[in-house]
């Protein structure tokens, strides 16, 4: 999840559960695993502002928030 921190958009391959986080979040996108398909994501997320994906690690993928869940994971 560090990978907010950059304020760059995420390309990732579909179907790897990070894709959903991706997705939802609105921090880049989910592709097949192609070349095709990749050279296409870049210039899709040419140009666009992901400076909100920081504001978004810090306020929820932080390792100080992660961890905290995965301790509460780990009482349950």
């Amino acid at each position: 999840m560090k990978l907010f921190l950059c304020g760059k958009p995420i390309i990732v391959c579909k179907k790897t559960s990070i894709d959903k986080v991706v997705e939802n979040e609105k921090v880049g996108v989910s592709i097949n695993y192609n070349v095709h398909e990749f050279f296409k994501a870049v210039d899709i997320l040419k140009g666009k502002d992901f400076s909100k994906s920081i504001d978004l690690y810090k306020n929820k993928y932080s390792w100080t928030i992660m961890e905290e869940r995965l301790k509460n994971i780990f009482k349950e």
